[in-house]
Formats: C-alpha cells, structure tokens, sequence
C-alpha cells in the first residue's frame, strides 16, 4: 500500500456486518546516520463508504515502535450502513525514499463476519442443550 494508492474491497454481501482489517508491516525501523537502529511511525486510515454514498473515515490510527521483523495488526470495523459497502485503507503519510528507512505497509487480510446469523446459531444450541437437560432431569424423575 502506497500513499497515493490506497486499497479497496467491495463488499456485496449484505448479511456481513463486520470485517477484520489486518495490516501487515514487514519490518518498522530507520537507520540514523551513526548506526543506530530506532523506531519509526505510519499513519494510516480506514474509510467505509455505503451504497455509494462517499467515504467516511471509520478509523484513523498510527503504527508506532520498532520492529526487526514481520508485525500485524487487527482492526475491527462494524458495517452499520446500505450495501454494496466499500472498504478503503490508506497510508497518510508519504511513502519512504530512503533504503535507511524500513516501513512498507500491507493489507494482509480482508476477514468478513457474519455475527448476527452466528448469534442466531448459539441462541438455536444453547435452547437444544437446555431443553434436552431438563428432558433428562424430567425423565430421570419419573423413573
């Protein structure tokens, strides 16, 4: 992801009311001038945009520390508008020249969730397990 180059996903499936965003940064670091390894920052937004209606920013936050290796991070984002919905991730600040400056940004996972029909699934098991309990607590009493 880029800073002129944001990421979108549409999203058609109106019963999705939630998506997990997962950023993907490699590494986090900058090299100063006398060798020493420090950390560094991004900025980056998450806009939702429903039915065509004009993006709204849902999410503005920053990557802050130092990181030699791959480091994810996971924002939730609750649909609450008319589909199709889409979903933009952008990088606010200006994309690193410079090889002593390590700080490339990714979108590694776009997860849709569908927890109203899940809530519906357990509300439907927790109401078999207790009916069958006091099934047997009922037939274990007339026994």
């Amino acid at each position: 992801m880029t800073n002129g180059t944001p990421i979108t996903r549409s999203i058609t499936d109106s019963e999705v009311d939630r998506v997990r965003v997962t950023i993907t940064v490699p590494s986090l670091q900058r090299v100063e001038d006398d060798g020493d390894i420090v950390g560094t920052s991004i900025d980056l937004k998450i806009q939702v945009q429903y039915d065509g209606g004009g993006y709204n920013d849902v999410l503005t936050d920053a990557i802050v520390g130092k990181s030699s290796s791959r480091y994810q991070r996971d924002y939730l984002i609750n649909l609450t508008g008319s589909f199709p919905v889409d979903l933009r991730v952008v990088r606010v600040q200006a994309d690193s020249t410079s090889a002593k400056l390590s700080n490339k940004t990714f979108l590694a996972v776009l997860q849709r969730s569908k927890t109203k029909n899940w809530l519906i699934q357990t509300l439907l098991w927790l109401a078999y397990v207790l009916a069958q309990s006091s099934f047997k607590t009922f037939r274990d009493a007339n026994i």
